[in-house]
């Protein structure tokens, strides 16, 4: 695998220590004081991000972003933990210090383990979000094991890869390969990971949904076929599918939950149900892949 990555302000390609140097010396500037954060699996570190924080937020927003970026499948609990003591979520991201390192879990049954260090104190741009992806390692490219084509899942029983036309339908236990050290692992497929790097678009890359969007008008420039609107797409799915959609939303407060007072966007070729909470009434949000 490849422990390369891509800057997300700037779009240079460099390795995980040089790119944190890259960082400090090209991207320190702002009014808004942060700490750089890296993460990385704790058994495989070839998956690495390094993204910052803002000083005034809680270490919550680290465990959403987490989950979003490379974990979320199933809405299982996570925790924070020091020298085998959990960290409250709750804690300010200030009390934290250079150096200081977290070891995160996702799933206290087929667990992921991510190693979390801060690693310096840092200054951005004022963001409306409280995390901002900064750089990430190149996605893991493996070749089919029938044709040595490009692959596109992994039979998790089997650990073997296969491209799109070598997989058997009836065959069972297949799931994407997706970039993410929590790939292979219960109902895992990236649904919420948005952070894809498009090395020809303009930087900064940070919000990434408009990116995506931005990127498929790029895409299909000269189309002239009418959008679908997100009512339409959303028709298509079988209404007891959507009620299980709807009824298995991650809030960060209250955990797996169901979504209510929601309005359907386009999201590329997806649909993005906003809306809020059934139990706290908090902002929840939910992609429904179409394709």
């Amino acid at each position: 695998m490849a422990t390369n990555g891509n800057c997300f302000m700037c779009g240079k390609t460099t390795a995980k220590t040089a790119m944190k140097n890259h960082i400090m010396k090209e991207h320190n500037i702002g009014d808004e004081g942060c700490y750089l954060f890296k993460a990385e699996g704790a058994y495989d570190k070839d998956y690495w991000i390094l993204f910052s924080v803002r000083q005034n937020s809680k270490l919550s927003a680290v465990d959403e972003f987490l989950r979003e970026i490379w974990c979320e499948c199933c809405g299982h609990l996570s925790a924070f933990r020091r020298g085998g003591s959990e960290v409250s979520k709750s804690r300010k991201i200030s009390t934290f210090s250079k150096g200081d390192k977290l070891h995160y879990e996702y799933d206290f049954g087929s667990t992921t383990e991510i190693l979390v260090t801060v690693m310096d104190e840092v200054k951005r741009p004022k963001q409306k979000e409280s995390v901002v992806l900064l750089a990430r390692n190149e996605p893991y490219v493996a070749n089919c094991d029938e044709c040595s084509a490009p692959a596109e899942y992994v039979n998790i029983w089997e650990n073997k890869c296969l491209c799109e036309d070598c997989i058997d339908e009836d065959e069972e236990g297949f799931m994407p390969i997706v970039n993410s050290p929590r790939s292979g692992e219960c109902g895992y497929d990236g649904e919420l990971d948005r952070w894809t790097f498009y090395p020809h678009e303009p930087f900064p890359q940070m919000c990434l949904a408009e990116n995506r969007a931005r990127y498929a008008r790029v895409e299909d420039e000269g189309d002239d076929e009418v959008e679908e609107t997100p009512e339409e797409r959303w028709g298509k799915i079988d209404t007891h599918f959507q009620q299980k959609l709807i009824e298995s939303v991650f809030c960060r407060k209250c955990g797996v939950t169901t979504i209510k007072d929601y309005t359907l966007e386009n999201n590329q070729m997806d649909v993005l149900l906003k809306g809020k909470c059934a139990k706290c009434n908090g902002k929840v949000a939910r992609l429904v892949e179409c394709e």
